[in-house]
């Protein structure tokens, strides 16, 4: 079988970012298929652009049996009109796409934009192939959530316009979030053609459990992009709520990652006077777990928007988990593996104070009682949320559909 990823972010495990992608992808090959990925080369989260020679348009790399497909495209840093122009090249270079590479047998159209996932489409259909959609987050809903927009603004109407294409396009749908389902009823598209499939780990790239190193001073880490929907503005008001109500807890908080609110959070940091907090450079994600094992326990917020209401499955989850130590998260969602397989503490989302108390807790709590919550989450993963497993389930799903005449 031959499948084409096609993801504008998608990265190699190289780069800090969305790898979900490369890990099915992987598994896939080691299943025995033939497995291509086309993404950009640059774009917001991705400044390290990367080189394509000069009079070409695209180049063909290959990461532990994936293939990666770059395509040249415009950088958007800053702006977000540079990111909109990014979003449409991107989009309109996947339907012209040519080359010699022997043609996929399925196509997966990956958002978070529809625009990409509507362009893997139109290649789909000129090629002669199946297409199937993966939707990691449900645009434009997420995007009048966070950012405030009228859901009434003409970029919105098209955007959801594309939405409702792309489910009804779709043969198969791939979501991370177990109540999607549900979006695709509200879309009057029947929801027989969803797969759940939730993100997780590579179980090979997990070491060995250990213990937090003592130390005097009791670690809290985020490690995540710095972005709106990640509601980093909430912990640190809850910081300030310990600091302002337990001022003898000795510890230090730490920020990894990128994003377009990290400049504006560090402002804030040094505007609220906030102590033992540190901002510090994204990793790559084969870097990752060591950096995250230097953690205590791990802080987490989520929004309350609507668009929470079909569940969560963010990548960082999962990295907290492997590195076997305890969460506290503040969401109220269709689900939450922190608190499904008790590894952390869980409050209502956006509810600073209940926040902050369930830190304090966090950090009086016995190392042993930390221990054991990590070992659940460690558990969980082994037993589900593995790539080796998720590959499996995705295999098994796109040779039900090859083996099924395509619809009219």
């Amino acid at each position: 079988m031959k499948v084409w990823f096609v993801h504008q972010f998608a990265l190699p495990p190289k780069c800090a970012g969305v790898t979900r992608h490369f890990s099915l992808a992987r598994e896939l090959v080691k299943l025995g298929h033939e497995v291509t990925i086309i993404a950009a080369n640059q774009h917001h989260r991705k400044t390290d652009a990367e080189h394509i020679p000069e009079g070409e348009d695209w180049k063909l790399e290959n990461y532990d049996g994936v293939n990666f497909i770059w395509l040249k495209n415009p950088n958007s840093r800053p702006s977000y009109f540079k990111r909109i122009v990014n979003m449409f090249s991107f989009g309109w270079k996947v339907a012209r796409f040519n080359s010699d590479i022997p043609k996929p047998d399925i196509i997966i159209g990956c958002s978070p934009d529809p625009v990409t996932a509507y362009s893997a489409y139109g290649l789909s259909k000129r090629l002669g192939c199946r297409y199937t959609a993966h939707i990691g987050d449900f645009w434009p809903m997420v995007l009048t959530d966070m950012s405030g927009i009228s859901k009434h603004h003409p970029f919105i109407v098209f955007l959801g316009w594309l939405e409702k294409k792309i489910y009804k396009k779709a043969e198969l749908i791939i979501c991370p979030l177990p109540a999607g389902w549900k979006r695709l009823r509200e879309c009057g598209v029947n929801s027989d053609k969803f797969l759940y499939l939730p993100n997780g780990v590579d179980l090979e790239n997990i070491p060995p459990l250990r213990p937090p190193e003592k130390r005097g001073q009791f670690t809290f880490m985020f490690a995540g992009s710095h972005v709106v929907s990640c509601c980093l503005d909430n912990i640190l008001d809850a910081i300030k709520l310990i600091q302002r109500k337990y001022p003898e807890l000795n510890a230090q908080y730490r920020f990894i990652g990128e994003g377009g609110e990290k400049p504006r959070l560090i402002e804030k940091s040094k505007d609220m006077r906030l102590q033992n907090v540190y901002f510090e450079n994204a990793v790559p994600k084969e870097q990752i777990l060591n950096k995250l094992m230097e953690a205590d326990a791990f802080m987490n917020a989520v929004s309350a928007k609507k668009s929470y209401q079909y569940g969560i499955s963010m990548n960082k989850l999962f990295d907290y988990m492997a590195a076997g130590r305890p969460t506290v998260i503040a969401v109220t969602s269709y689900n939450n593996p922190i608190e499904e397989e008790r590894c952390g503490l869980t409050v209502p989302a956006e509810n600073i104070p209940a926040l902050a108390e369930a830190m304090n807790e966090m950090a009086h709590m016995s190392v042993e009682q930390r221990i054991i919550m990590g070992e659940r989450a460690y558990e969980a993963l082994k037993r589900e949320y593995n790539f080796e497993n998720l590959g499996r389930i995705l295999e098994a799903s796109l040779l039900s559909l090859l083996k099924n005449k395509r619809p009219e």
